[in-house]
Order: C-alpha cells, then structure tokens, then sequence
C-alpha cells in the first residue's frame, strides 16, 4: 500500500501530504468545538430567568422612549411659550404624530 501511494503521489509529496494531514486534524477538532458550543447558544440558551431579564429590558425601554416623548413634547411647548407662538401654530400635533401619542 505504501508503495502504491508513493508511486501515485510521488515520495515528496507524501512527505508533505502527512505533516498538513496531522496539522489539520486539531484544526478540525477546534472549530468543530467551536461549532457545537455556538449551536448550543443559539438553540438552547434561553431559560426562564433570561426570559425574565429580556421581559424587563423592553418593558425599561418602553418606559425610557415614553419619557423622551414627553420630553419632547414638553422642550416643544416650552420654546413655543418663550417664542409667543400662537397656539395654533405650534408643531405640537405634528410631533404628537410622530412620537405617537
């Protein structure tokens, strides 16, 4: 067997053949690893205690974008009491528009 590859590959690319064959079987074995460990954290990195974290944070950022709109709405008003704007010519329904309220 051994002459045989060495007859089809020829003695010097054999000798170069099995040092990158055993430097890639690590290689393999880590990303492999790699792999599996990634897969698990994507699939099954979930539990009820994250849930509830999550649950949290958006319910926090709900709140926070609530206060920047009132905070908006309220720098509105106040430049146009500073400015003597009528009241009707205030952007006050445009920007309740866009924020949403």
């Amino acid at each position: 067997m051994n002459n045989l590859l060495a007859a089809i590959f020829g003695p010097d690319i054999l000798a170069l053949c099995i040092p990158i064959i055993a430097l890639m079987i690590p290689i393999v074995a880590i990303l492999v690893s790699h792999q599996q460990k990634m897969a698990a954290i994507i699939h099954g990195g979930r539990n009820p205690q994250t849930e509830a974290e999550i649950a949290g944070l958006q319910q926090e950022i709900r709140s926070l974008q609530g206060q920047l709109h009132a905070q908006t709405i309220a720098m509105d008003e106040l430049r146009s009491a500073i400015l003597n704007v009528p009241p009707q010519m205030t952007a006050q329904p445009d920007i309740q528009q866009r924020v949403g309220f």
